[in-house]
């Protein structure tokens, strides 16, 4: 009977051990995800000047830019209030192969809801 116990005790600990290897391993992942993310976004940082400019070229280089970091924005009406509602999806990994069916939800994203949106002129 006593070992019977320290068996089923055994085989608890190793399943417990499981579990916790498996959650460091998704921390470790997260983490680096984070660095990598962090690093891009510091190196973009430093490129700022250079896509705030009004020339044509410029213009140019800024959608592109756009293109690779927005997934999707989606405009419209929050049916309960009427509120206009811009919805944008910023990717943080590789663009859709050409000719694929568009973002993958999977893919590390952000997504920003905005309730206000103001008219300029």
């Amino acid at each position: 009977m006593y070992l019977a116990d320290l068996k089923n005790q055994l085989d608890n600990l190793r399943l417990l051990l499981d579990s916790v290897e498996g959650g460091l391993s998704q921390k470790r992942e997260q983490a680096e995800i984070a660095d990598s993310t962090g690093a891009w976004l510091h190196a973009l940082r430093g490129r700022v000047e250079d896509v705030e400019d009004g020339r044509k070229e410029v213009f140019r280089a800024r959608r592109r830019l756009e293109r690779l970091l927005v997934a999707e924005v989606t405009v419209g009406k929050k049916p309960e209030s009427g509120q206009t509602e811009v919805r944008i999806t910023y990717r943080f990994g590789p663009p859709p192969e050409p000719g694929t069916a568009g973002y993958s939800s999977e893919g590390a994203c952000l997504v920003i809801i905005s309730r206000t949106v103001a008219c300029r002129r």
